[in-house]
């Protein structure tokens, strides 16, 4: 009878904890789609927190923004026209290879985030895909590669990585993860492969 008890007690507090996963993964997305990126982050963050609670074989490093300088209004303020201008220093060897790169990556970027489960890697990918708008460069590049780690065929990881190496400057790993991406069917992988890397 205890044993029974003790086993309702699990299930019912592991089905909780599922629970609160999804509403915080819901949480964050709907507050990526509303513009809130620094609270969508804390939020993703959270939900990687309580996963290592609920998965003993998963241990959760925090993650620190110290080196970040800037304030959650100008996060909050954040839109397509940061995009477009970072995009605007980049250097291209013709407009017409400009225009379609930065066509590609701006609808990229304005697409609202979508739910794709509740995966560990999954819940990097949200986390990845909004220190990304909010110019976290580093740890994007960070969560994306978890993404990578975790779960290698994550087409849309590949993409994002991609274009945060881009969009920081950094040329490591841009053709070919744009090549991963676009062998997977990702269109505006192929886009931005076919003027980005040839």
């Amino acid at each position: 009878m205890k044993f029974g008890i003790i086993l309702f007690l699990l299930l019912f507090i592991t089905n909780l904890t599922a629970q609160s996963q999804d509403e915080l993964i819901n949480k964050g997305i709907k507050l990526y789609n509303s513009g809130k990126y620094v609270e969508a982050e804390k939020v993703f963050s959270k939900a990687l927190r309580n996963y290592s609670l609920t998965h003993k074989n998963y241990d959760y490093a925090e993650t620190t923004y110290d080196d970040i300088n800037i304030t959650r209004e100008e996060a909050y303020n954040e839109s397509a026209d940061t995009y477009y201008a970072d995009l605007s220093k980049k250097e291209y060897t013709n407009t017409e290879q400009a225009k379609y790169v930065q066509t590609e990556i701006g609808k990229y970027m304005d697409a609202p985030l979508k739910y794709s489960g509740k995966e560990l890697a999954d819940i990097y990918f949200y986390r990845g895909k909004t220190n990304l708008v909010i110019r976290r460069y580093a740890q994007a590049l960070s969560d994306f590669s978890k993404v990578l780690e975790l779960n290698p065929s994550y087409s849309e990881a590949y993409l994002t990585r991609s274009i945060t190496n881009h969009l920081s400057g950094s040329g490591e790993e841009i053709c070919s993860d744009l090549e991963k991406a676009s062998q997977s069917g990702n269109s505006s992988a192929k886009i931005i492969a076919d003027h980005l890397c040839k």
